[in-house]
């Protein structure tokens, strides 16, 4: 034991902080949830088998081709499922992040003993001192707390995956091996252990692509460091540079094949259904917002103090989600992030003076994605967002480069220590691990994620989750009221988030959060919101039929986002569902009331065969008032063939973009 505490003091040292951390963060009985979310927890076979069939996502509204990389989260999954056996459920989300947290800072400890092995510091191990300050600061700095303070599932996997991606990479580049399977003996043994490591880490770090952009961003990074180690050891020849492209060429195939199970669906995506993601209206209406929120930080002082969007963010309240932290760093605990910018500053000098040009491009680059208003990187910005696409996927920069700024920030603030050398003092360690400690006391006093993510969900959600556990898995269920199209729930119990139910149901919900995938979505949504402003319950039912909605979901706890509880209308959505014949309560909780539809026609696993229908022209992308279909029941919408009935006016609407009418 006392050997093994001497060689892994460090990591016990890390282990034992994200052990205090989880103390003061934990509240008992509470799940972590809420903002974007993956609340896999809820029912984790479900996870698994979503993951493995993913290219269709059917419990996504009308059923839809993927638009989110879910085959990606298959190894989390299957891990979070094998965790919920030991792990209550509740815990689970906050295990997860945690545990993310901790393997982030192991891998920056590899990460910058294996750059350079000068920062062991006094120890005659792998495990210095130095290390050890850089990697707890990876894991405690502002713009790591950030993106845990409302974690997201994807964020937290690539702070994991990023430094052992890169300690991986590196040590193949750095190594005397040639990737060459001719080679025989210990050359041979540590080429295939190294290309092992490499496979593995590539592969559980796959969650992380669950958010594509990371992905672009991961090649980027790992592209910024093999073209600063192409500048410090380009070979005098010919076959010298052939092999260490080769090394490259090798690698970057090797995670493309890796990633290959979930980078096809996206591919096939894009192909077909690209155009839907920019003409929701959540995204014509968000995306030069989000991208504003990002340029009002883009300044050097932002920067410097690794500060984003998201330290303005409001809750529900309409009060700043990061009160605690703003107040911190008011007064004195501010200066301390000049302190450490000063020496990230003198870190990043010392590189670019010893010619390490990794780390240097890495800078470059997210300082290219972050300082949006900082010249000359704006202007960059500028030029590369004439590209739509490019526009539309790095609408927030700050969520997909403050990790890796995070990661060579830290690295330059230890090579910004290290430049003091035998100049500091014996009792500066202990001065430099206090000062990163009072730097990030927030995070120590239960505010490493926001307090509005802890949550108890009331019991009546999970024993609606439970009751269809039960029932067909044939059956859609619509939420109500479905009253905005910015996919976002605010609830009096304390939810504020993309939602969750999903995640617990396998039966298909129909939701605007899922409007950004499918005009489907959109449509039956305008579609429902006329039918209920009139109160006319023939025209709903109409709309159920057209959509196949077998259950309603009315959620009495709802606060509205943007408009008064009026605007909700509990009292006559419930008084018109009653009208019906064909709606049955069956179901009231507290929060939650659930009603069945009933359906003259059925149909099997959404599918249904019928003949003799009548085609519809012109052709119908969202409309709000389908009177093709009350008046004739399911039609064809067929182009290429004879019309049968014009409707000229049927997608006439104000709610939609102009590209989409007729």
């Amino acid at each position: 034991m006392k050997v093994f505490f001497s060689k892994y003091k460090y990591q016990v040292f890390l282990t034992l902080i994200v052990g205090i951390l989880f103390w003061a963060n934990y509240r008992s009985g509470t799940y972590l949830t809420g903002w974007d979310n993956l609340q896999t927890e809820l029912n984790p076979g479900l996870a698994v088998k979503r993951a493995f069939f993913s290219v269709w996502e059917e419990y996504q509204s009308f059923g839809l081709t993927a638009g989110m990389a879910h085959a990606a989260d298959l190894p989390r999954a299957v891990f979070l499922w094998i965790m919920s056996f030991v792990i209550p459920q509740n815990m689970i989300r906050y295990f997860y992040h945690f545990l993310m947290l901790l393997l982030g800072g192991l891998g920056m400890m590899k990460v910058i003993i294996g750059l350079d092995p000068r920062l062991r510091g006094d120890d005659t191990n792998n495990n210095g001192t130095i290390a050890f300050f850089g990697a707890l600061f990876y894991m405690l700095n502002l713009g790591t707390v950030q993106i845990f303070y409302l974690p997201y599932e994807a964020f937290s996997t690539f702070f994991a995956l990023l430094p052992w991606g890169m300690w991986s990479f590196i040590r193949i580049i750095k190594g005397n091996n040639r990737l060459d399977p001719r080679l025989h003996g210990d050359d041979n043994k540590e080429h295939r252990k190294n290309i092992l490591l490499f496979f593995l880490i590539n592969l559980l770090g796959t969650p992380a692509f669950y958010t594509q952009q990371l992905f672009i961003v991961y090649m980027l990074v790992l592209g910024c460091i093999f073209i600063g180690y192409l500048i410090n050891n380009i070979s005098p020849t010919a076959v010298g540079k052939l092999n260490i492209l080769k090394k490259g060429v090798i690698l970057f195939g090797l995670i493309l094949v890796i990633n290959s199970f979930w980078l096809l669906p996206q591919f096939y995506f894009l192909r077909t259904n690209s155009q839907v993601v920019t003409e929701a209206k959540n995204n014509t209406l968000s995306t030069e917002n989000v991208f504003y929120q990002n340029y009002e930080k883009g300044t050097l002082d932002n920067f410097l103090r690794l500060e984003g969007f998201y330290f303005d963010l409001k809750g529900k309240d309409n009060t700043f989600l990061f009160a605690p932290w703003k107040d911190h760093f008011k007064g004195f605990f501010g200066l301390l992030s000049y302190v450490f910018a000063g020496l990230m500053i003198l870190g990043l000098l010392k590189n670019i003076k010893e010619k390490k040009f990794g780390f240097v491009l890495v800078f470059l680059l997210c300082a290219t994605g972050l300082l949006l208003a900082t010249p000359p990187f704006s202007w960059i910005n500028e030029l590369i967002r004439q590209i739509p696409v490019i526009n539309q996927i790095f609408r927030s920069p700050f969520t997909k480069f403050i990790i890796p700024y995070s990661l060579v920030y830290s690295f330059f603030v230890v090579q910004g220590l290290s430049f003091f050398g035998a100049r500091l003092k014996k009792v500066s360690p202990y001065i430099i691990f206090v000062l990163i400690i009072f730097y990030s006391l927030p995070a120590f006093q239960g505010y490493f994620f926001s307090p509005e993510m802890k949550v108890t969900i009331p019991d009546d959600y999970h024993s609606v989750i439970n009751y269809f556990k039960t029932e067909g898995k044939n059956s859609r269920i619509a939420l109500l009221p479905d009253y905005t199209f910015w996919g976002w729930f605010f609830n009096k119990w304390g939810y504020n988030g993309s939602g969750f139910l999903w995640y617990g149901i396998e039966q298909p919900i129909v939701s605007r959060t899922f409007d950004v995938w499918s005009k489907s979505s959109e449509s039956y949504f305008w579609e429902s919101k006329t039918a209920f402003e009139a109160e006319d319950v023939n025209k709903l039912i109409s709309v159920f039929d057209k959509y196949q909605i077998d259950y309603l979901l009315l959620d009495k706890s709802l606060v509205p986002v943007v408009s008064s509880y009026k605007a909700l209308q509990y009292d006559r959505i419930n008084e018109l569902l009653l009208k019906s014949i064909n709606i049955t309560p069956i179901y009231s909780g507290e929060n939650i009331f659930l009603y069945k539809v009933n359906h003259d026609s059925f149909s099997k696993s959404f599918i249904s065969l019928t003949s003799d229908l009548v085609n519809v022209t012109p052709r119908i992308n969202v409309t709000n008032d389908d009177q093709a279909f009350l008046e004739n029941n399911f039609y064809l919408n067929n182009q290429s063939l004879e019309s049968d009935i014009f409707y000229p006016f049927l997608s006439l609407t104000s709610q939609i973009s102009s590209s989409d009418k007729n």
